[in-house]
Order: C-alpha cells, then sequence, then structure tokens
C-alpha cells in the first residue's frame, strides 16, 4: 500500500541550490535596500527611494512580475536556456526600470538633480549577472559563442546608452557636462596604461626568465617585487613626488618631456612597478610547469646551423629532437660518424649531418634509430617521409646489418626514380 501511495504522489522539483540562494538576495534586496538615490545636487547627500515609490505602480509591477519569473526560473528550471532568457530578461527590467525611474524623479528642465542607482539595483544586477553566468557555463559554448554572447551584450547596452534612456542618471549628466574632456582624459589614460604595461613586459619578462633559470635569484628578486606590491598607491604617490620633482629640476631634458612630481609621470611609474611582480612571477609559474622533455627538446636555430642541421622547422618531431638533443655532443665528438655514435651511446637516436654516406642514403636533417633486434625507424622532412624495418635479425657488430643498409637504399633510389 505504502509502494503504491509513492508512485502514486507527483515527485516535487528539485530546487536548484545557486537559485535560491540569489533568489533569497534578491528578494531581501528589493524589499530592504533602496532601489534609487535622489541627490538635490551632486555635492548634498541623497535620500533613499524605494522601487514602488520611484516608479508607477503598473510599471513597478511589470518590473517585479518579471523578477519573479526570473527567480522561479533559477528555482526550478533545469535546462540552460530557460534560466539564461530568464537572467537577460530580468536585466533589461531591471535596466529599464532604473531608467523610468530616473525620469519620473527628474523635474523638467532641471539640470541640477542627481538620481543614483541604489544598492537594490547593484544586488539585483549581481545575483542576474551570476545567473546568466551559471547558464553559460551549464551550455559549454565554445570561443566563438563567447565573443558573440559578449559582442551582444555591448551592442545592447550602446544602443541604450545613444538611445537616452539613462540620460537622467547621475552617470550620464556628469558625461554630459564633462563631454569635452572625456575624449582626452581617455586617450591619456589609454596611453598611461598601455604603456606602462609594455615597458613592465620588457623588464619583468626576461626578469621571470632569469628568475626560472637561476634559483637563487628567484626568492630575492621576487620578494623585493613583492614589497613594491604591497605599497598602497597613495603613499607610492607621495614617494615618487620628491624625487620626480628633483630629477625635472635637475634634468631641463626630463621636464620638456613631461616628468614632474605631479601629473601623469609618478602614475605611470607607479603602473610599470605594481605590474613587475604579476609579470614576473607568471613567467617563473609558467616555465616550471613546461614539461622537461619539451624544454631539452627546443633546440635553438643556432645550436643546429653549428652542426650543420639546417633550421629549427627541418625536425619537426618533438620526441626526436629530444632524443637528438642528448646526442648532439656524442655526434660532433664523433665527427658525425653514425655507426662510430651508436657504438658509444648503445641503440641511441641520430641525426645526419651532411648529404649521401659511403653505407647509408641519407638528407641533412633525418633523424631516428636502429634497434639492436633488427628494427630501424627514420623521418625525413625534407622528402616528407617515414620509415620503419622490422626484421628478426640481431646486430652482430656496430654498423647496421646489410639488410638495413639496402632497405634505405632501395627507399632513397625509388624517390629519386
Amino acid at each position: 500500500m505504502s509502494a503504491r501511495l509513492a508512485l502514486a504522489v507527483p515527485r516535487l522539483p528539485r530546487v536548484d541550490p545557486l537559485g535560491a540562494l540569489l533568489t533569497a538576495l534578491g528578494a531581501a534586496a528589493l524589499v530592504l535596500l533602496p532601489f534609487v538615490v535622489l541627490k538635490p545636487n551632486r555635492i548634498l547627500p541623497g535620500e533613499p527611494v524605494a522601487m514602488l515609490a520611484a516608479l508607477p505602480g503598473w510599471g513597478a509591477f511589470a518590473c517585479q512580475a518579471i523578477l519573479a519569473l526570473a527567480a522561479l526560473a533559477a528555482l526550478a528550471a533545469s535546462n540552460a536556456r530557460v534560466r539564461l532568457t530568464a537572467a537577460l530578461l530580468g536585466v533589461i527590467a531591471v535596466a529599464l526600470a532604473l531608467g523610468a525611474a530616473a525620469d519620473a524623479l527628474t523635474p523638467a528642465g532641471n539640470r541640477v538633480v542627481r538620481v543614483a542607482p541604489g544598492a537594490a539595483v547593484w544586488v539585483l544586477l549581481t545575483c542576474l549577472g551570476l545567473l546568466a553566468t551559471d547558464a553559460i557555463t551549464r551550455l559549454s559554448p565554445g570561443p566563438a559563442s563567447r565573443v558573440l554572447f559578449l559582442a551582444l551584450f555591448i551592442g545592447v547596452a550602446g544602443l541604450a546608452l545613444a538611445h537616452g534612456t539613462f540620460d537622467n542618471l547621475s552617470v550620464m549628466r556628469e558625461y554630459t557636462v564633462n563631454a569635452d574632456r572625456f575624449a582626452r582624459e581617455a586617450r591619456q589614460h589609454v596611453w598611461l596604461a598601455f604603456g606602462s604595461l609594455t615597458a613592465a613586459f620588457i623588464v619583468a619578462l626576461p626578469l621571470g626568465i632569469l628568475c626560472h633559470r637561476a634559483p637563487r635569484l628567484r626568492a630575492p628578486v621576487l620578494g623585493v617585487l613583492n614589497v613594491i606590491q604591497t605599497i598602497p598607491a597613495i603613499a607610492l604617490f607621495g614617494i615618487l613626488m620628491a624625487p620626480l620633482a628633483s630629477l625635472a629640476a635637475a634634468v631641463p631634458l626630463a621636464a620638456a618631456l613631461g616628468i614632474r612630481g605631479v601629473g601623469a609621470a609618478p602614475a605611470a611609474v607607479a603602473l610599470f612597478l605594481y605590474s613587475l611582480l604579476p609579470i614576473a612571477a607568471n613567467t617563473v609559474a609558467g616555465l616550471k610547469r613546461v614539461p622537461r622533455a619539451v624544454v631539452e627538446a627546443t633546440l635553438t636555430a643556432r645550436e643546429l646551423e653549428s652542426l650543420d642541421y639546417g633550421h629549427r622547422e627541418r625536425i619537426g618531431d618533438t620526441r626526436g629532437m629530444a632524443a637528438a638533443y642528448n646526442n648532439l655532443g656524442l655526434l660532433a665528438q664523433t665527427g658525425g660518424d653514425v655507426a662510430e655514435a651508436r657504438r658509444q651511446f648503445e641503440a641511441a637516436l641520430v641525426i645526419n649531418r651532411r648529404e649521401g654516406r659511403d653505407d647509408v642514403a641519407a638528407t641533412p636533417g633525418r633523424f631516428g634509430w636502429d634497434g639492436g633486434l633488427g628494427t630501424s625507424w627514420y623521418s625525413d622532412p625534407r622528402e616528407e617521409m617515414v620509415g620503419i624495418l622490422l626484421t628478426q635479425r640481431a646486430w652482430t657488430s656496430p654498423k647496421p646489418p646489410s639488410v638495413c643498409l639496402d632497405f634505405w637504399t632501395c627507399v632513397y633510389q625509388a624517390i629519386g626514380d
């Protein structure tokens, strides 16, 4: 009887934990926090205004209804597309409600009143943004789709700003007042950011490589950069003011270049110093994670050319490069005698140094190995060829058996023909 009742009672939908948390935070913000802040001017403190007081009745009801649907989707919907659609609708509803509240609270023709987003707006947008991010993660889109999402978001936001939906918000009014300065200050900001970052890359990248190759230097160098990173920005500006001002006073060229105690110079130096640690430390961490075999496989063009192997691209197999790297000195010592190098290194991987030999047909850059139990494998990048010979004849001398020599001779003769 109990089993029949269990089958007859419908199973309740599973509540999403993240959705429950976001719904609780959004509902609390909507009830307890102000939706906008109304200021008589840009200086005096403002008064908090709730959504119901800032919007007409129908507007507040429509926004709350859309937010309720978004909350329902966050709690019960498992389909990622449904959750994403609900989150985006919620963002649009909150944004439109914010613009409508600014229009309703701003008297016609008044250029002094300021309406700023309240804490409830920021909490709601954060919750809806997290819900959208969770939905996008569940969809597992590719890089192109992610870029498309970002482009659509930027496009919609740009259209809303150009349409004038948010013209009565305080931030847009401040932009209107300072529109002439905005482009100039934006260009200066970009120059400061990218200029200091470029200089930091030029210094910190070789420094990180040096710290990786010389472990004894790693602790003191990164320690000094850590100390710089802990200095507060205001304090660092104060530290830089005196030496930069002295430099400008002592060197007229420095003053002509714009270096002085205040302005762009201390900002650029501070950004440069703050960028050193992340770049250097991440360079060290990245190099430490590279497998040793890959590091050993990275032959420089100078090393290859010194042994007449040609350029780096002639050897395209990483495993062959790694094994050949260990035998470069051995081949050089034997004068390029493959048989002698093989005898000293047992069944070593070797690289042919020059065109043709008396015993083995080959081209420069060909690499491979001859196994002691009758296996011969070589890759020839120039001819775009890989050859494998399997026999059951063990070697009786350091030189390969005649069947190996005949095999490779026939292969290269066939290519020539």
